[in-house]
This record gives C-alpha cells, structure tokens and sequence, in this order.
C-alpha cells in the first residue's frame, strides 16, 4: 500500500473519530445562533419516524409541517427499519455522509487538480471545526454536499471515459437526488452548466442526443432555481411563508454584511482568507484564458460564488446554509497554499495588480464589518449607514496601503520561508479548528437525550402530545405528536383533541393572547430545559 493511500486512510479513521465522539450530546450553542443545533435532525427526521411507527407521516392528519424533504424520508425511513429510532442512529448515519463525502472530495480534487492539492484540501475539509460538528447534526446540507461531489466527479470522470452516457445519467441523477434533500441543491446548477461548456469547449462534447438531453436538463434546472429564489429556496412546504429576498438596495446590502459576519466564516477564517485569495486565482486565469487548463479552479471558483451569491441575498442565513461552501472552499485554501510553497507566485506580479485593489476593497468591507461585530459590539443591520460608511472606508485606506505595497514592491521569499509559512498556516488551521472542539469535548452536555427519555417516561404510551418544537422531545418515544408552530388561530383542544402540551414560552404567550381560556382546562407538570431553553410540559384536566 503506497504511503498516499495510507495517509488518507488515516485521515478518514481520525475523520470519523471525532465525528463520533460523545455522538449523542448536545450540539455547542456557540455553533450557531439559531436553534438549529437542537430542532433540525429531529424535525428532518419526524415524518420517517411516522411513517415507521404508524404507517403515515402525518398520523394526526394534515395539521402542520415545517419541514418535509422526500429524500431524507425514504433514507432515515431505512435507517430506522435496520437500527431502530433514536438520535443516535440519525447522527451516526449523517457522520457516514459526512465521512464519505470526505472520500469522494478527495478522488474530485485529485482528478482536476493533482494529489498535493487533494489530501491538503482533504486534510481541511477532514478537521474543520464547522464541518466536523455540523456532521453529527444530520442536516440535509450534509446529505446535499455529498450527492453534489458525487455528480460533480461524475461528470468529470465522464469527460476521459470511452462511454460517458452512463457517466453524465449518474452526475444528473445525484444531482436530482441532491435537490430531493433540499432545494438549496439548485445554487449547484450554474457549476454543472460550467462543466458542460467548459467540456464542450475542450471538445470533449460532441453533437448528438447526450449533449442536447444534457444541456436540457442544466437548462431546466437553472429555471428551477430562478422560480425557487422567490418561492421556497430553501424547504418542500408551501405552509410556511417563503423566504423573501431583498427587494431593496439596503436590505440587499444587509444581507452582503450578514453574510460577513456569519459565525460559519468567522469560525472558518482561515480557510475564508484564503478561498478568497483563490477567487483572485480563479479571476486571474479567466483573465488570462488559461481557465480551460485550470480545471479546479474553473469548477470550484463556480461553486463558491454561485453559492455565495445566492445566500449573501437571504434575510435569514444560518450557519447551516453555508456548509454547502465548505468543499470550495477547502479546494481554492488547498491550491493557494500549494502554489505558495511552490513557489508559483505570479500572482503577486504588477501585471495582475489591479487584482489587489479588489481584495483591497472587499478586505477592508469584510475587516469593517468584523470590527463592527466584536470590537464595537454593534450588529451591521443596526448601525447607522454613516459609520459603516466611515469604518468601511478606513479599512479601505489600509488594504489600499498593503495593495500599493505588493504592486510596487513584489513579495519575494526563498524556499525555507515559503515552507515555514506555509507549515504556520496549517498549524493555524490545526488550532483553530481543534481548540473549540476540545473544549466542547471537555464538558458535553446530554441535555437533549436526557430530556427525551425523561419525557418517555412522563406521561402515558398512548398520548396525543402538541406544541411548537414537540418533535424535538419525541424522536425516541412513541407518542403521537404534532408540531403547532404558531398555528393556533383554532383552539388545538377542540380540533385534535390532545392529552398533553409541550410549550416553549413563545407558545406560552400566543395562547395567551389567542385562547386566554386554555389554560383553564391544562395543568403545568414539568419544565424541561436544553440548551438553557425551557419547554413546560402541560396535562390536559378531564
């Protein structure tokens, strides 16, 4: 066995070990600063739990869904029937995604970079903190992430195979199922669009039947996206209002400054600063016409701003939606550091200076914007637009200063220093990464588990339990629940006749002001707390 493939075997066991570890406790609040670490991996996993105790998904009839994604019925559906219900077969199925999507990364940035760019960018897709937490979660964007590697190396394999139709079905049909998990798939479509002409260009496509099906069905999917952006981008629920994209000039600004700070990015700084610099690549070589040779770049580059693009215009964007950036991301970081130790610097050179004033300028909005956060304490969609202004344009004058130098004054470093820089940066990498994930292992909390089971053990086998996040409570029980959400204009005791409330204090206070009266006829038995959020668990009186 050669020493490259025992390195990356090594890579995937450590990989999966610390996915693994302490599987069943709490997601770190610090993550996020939503509640997503604690209501998704049930609320995605609810409709196969139905199904698998009780033959339908909705056994209370129609009521309400937040979430429903066909695909990852069917999947945890299958997890259930073989290992049984419970958080636990949930997370561990999502860290065997997780964990091959890892391998399949590596054979993709190996076909269109070279094997120095695969395992480093392997190396961070394996220990980023964000991607290792996030994998224990069972979020569909995990499930996404791997179903669009798959079509992407499908169809770059297709372009050296002998018979690329079965090759080009494949990269479609992953696709498909990709967008079967999530519609958040579809901000996937322009980089398969890219590959198709890109290999088309290379003469790799020839006329017939596959290239027009093909063309076709990237045609389709781009309309798709186009009608998903202002419907429902990001679930399968026409309950739920959709998610609005900004209609003006400042909330789009907004959601270019959200984008900025969002914990994701911060928790990935490393990698963001230097994905960036790869964008910079990425421009060059377009510039330059050498794109059809730069293949990675090419494809990856695609991917990441077309994903970026798509959620910098959201109002809402939690950290979540951004793990669908990590493998870009990854790949450019690994290419730069690459190209820096080797020495390719020429993208230092004053031809490709004017590259640097736009770094200038989109660092000294980004530095603005973390200042803003953590030095001033002031969120960006609550701060004046004069000071951002300011504050934005001070950062500009110092990454104007730093772009003057490198135009004037090109970086030139001997081989040592390129190799003890670029050792820092994956030590920095190393660090960041593996400081939180240690402190969270050091102290988990089972809060979520804990609280489950105590509630199995609360209240009688044949109850009928609602509430707002009722399904976080129930994954492991075998109560008929329902989750409410704010859809409470008929009073629940009449139309689903229920035995118990689990009520966050949020629904504590809509039923106040809808059903004062309601309150009458429940008594409070039990406060629950995850997560340092409080869930009050009510009897209904006979």
């Amino acid at each position: 066995m050669k020493k490259v493939e025992i390195a990356l075997i090594l890579i995937l066991v450590i990989a999966f070990a610390f996915r693994v570890t302490y599987l069943t406790a709490n997601p770190p609040p610090s993550l996020t600063w939503s509640h997503d670490v604690i209501t998704d991996t049930p609320w995605r996993a609810f409709e196969a739990r139905n199904l698998v105790l009780f033959g339908n998904i909705r056994p209370l009839g129609q009521g309400y869904m937040f979430y429903t994604s066909p695909a990852a019925t069917v999947l945890f559906s299958s997890v259930f029937v073989l290992f049984g219900i419970g958080y636990f077969q949930i997370r561990l199925a999502s860290v065997m995604f997780g964990v091959l999507s890892l391998l399949v990364f590596y054979f993709l940035s190996k076909e269109v970079s070279n094997q120095r760019v695969a395992m480093l960018a392997t190396v961070f897709f394996a220990f980023s903190y964000t991607a290792i937490m996030y994998s224990r979660m069972a979020l569909m964007e995990i499930f996404i992430t791997f179903f669009l590697l798959l079509s992407l190396f499908s169809w770059v394999k297709s372009e050296k195979s002998q018979a690329p139709l079965m090759l080009r079905v494949a990269s479609v049909l992953f696709f498909l199922v990709s967008f079967l998990f999530k519609p958040t798939a579809l901000v996937f479509t322009p980089v398969l669009v890219v590959a198709f002409f890109s290999s088309r260009k290379r003469g790799l496509n020839k006329p017939g039947f596959l290239q027009g099906l093909t063309l076709s069905l990237f045609v389709a999917g781009f309309l798709a996206m186009v009608s998903f952006l202002d419907w429902r981008f990001f679930d399968f629920s026409g309950d739920v209002s959709p998610v609005k994209f900004g209609a003006s000039a400042f909330v789009l600004l907004r959601g270019i400054g959200l984008f900025f700070v969002n914990n994701f990015l911060i928790q990935s700084a490393v990698l963001f600063f230097l994905s960036i610099a790869g964008l910079l690549l990425v421009t060059r070589e377009f510039l330059n016409k050498r794109f059809l040779s730069e293949r990675g770049l090419l494809l990856m580059g695609a991917w990441l701003f077309s994903g970026a693009l798509s959620i910098s215009l959201l109002a809402y964007q939690p950290p979540r939606y951004f793990l669908i950036l990590l493998p870009p991301m990854c790949f450019l970081s690994a290419i730069v550091l690459e190209r820096f130790k080797l020495g390719k610097q020429d993208f230092f050179n004053k031809r490709f200076s004017k590259l640097f004033f736009v770094w200038s300028a989109l660092g000294s909005v980004v530095a603005s914007l973390w200042v803003n956060k953590f030095v001033l304490l002031s969120d960006f969609g609550s701060q004046s637009i004069s000071s951002s202004i300011v504050n934005i344009l001070f950062f500009a004058l110092v990454f104007f200063a730093l772009a003057c130098l490198v135009k004037f004054k090109n970086f030139s470093f001997g081989k040592k220093p390129r190799r003890w820089i670029f050792l820092a940066v994956i030590c920095v990498f190393l660090l960041s990464n593996m400081v939180p994930f240690f402190q969270w292992a050091g102290s988990p909390s089972h809060s979520l588990i804990e609280s489950s089971k105590q509630f199995s053990e609360d209240i009688p086998k044949n109850s009928v339990v609602l509430g707002e996040w009722v399904e976080v409570f129930c994954i492991e029980t075998v109560f008929k629940c329902l989750s409410l959400w704010d859809n409470f204009d008929t009073n629940p005791l009449e139309k689903f006749k229920p035995t118990h409330f689990l009520l966050s204090e949020r629904d504590e206070e809509i039923i106040h002001e809808k059903h004062p009266g309601m309150f009458d006829e429940i008594r409070l038995v039990k406060v629950y707390e995850v997560n340092e959020i409080p869930f009050s668990l009510y009897e209904v009186i006979k």
